[in-house]
């Protein structure tokens, strides 16, 4: 298998953004629905926040990619940063839920 250039590298990364931003956006309504929150604008900043972090993961492949010579890292590593990242997103998201939750029952 070749090294993937930097088109098929963002192409990847960016097709899989949409998938990514529905699962984001379940999962922020329903920790809105589970904690009762009304604070969209927290929400919106946490969604641009996880797509940053998102953008970070191509930008990182290209570098690792242009870097590295090992084939089984270049072709490996894609699949374990998506899912990391999905992993960290998630805490991330729940954390930031249940944060809200805490602060609106003591008010």
């Amino acid at each position: 298998m070749k090294k993937r250039n930097w088109i098929n590298i963002i192409l990847w990364w960016e097709v899989r953004r949409i998938p990514y931003n529905i699962f984001m956006i379940v999962v922020a309504y329903l920790s809105i629905y589970i904690s009762d929150a009304t604070i969209p604008l927290n929400y919106k900043i946490i969604a641009l926040i996880l797509n940053i972090i998102y953008t970070l993961n191509w930008l990182v492949e290209i570098i690792v990619n242009k870097q590295s010579s090992s084939l089984t890292l270049n072709r490996n590593y894609k699949y374990f940063a998506f899912c990391a990242y999905l992993i960290i997103s998630i805490i991330f998201v729940i954390g930031i839920a249940i944060y809200y939750s805490i602060k609106a029952n003591n008010h």
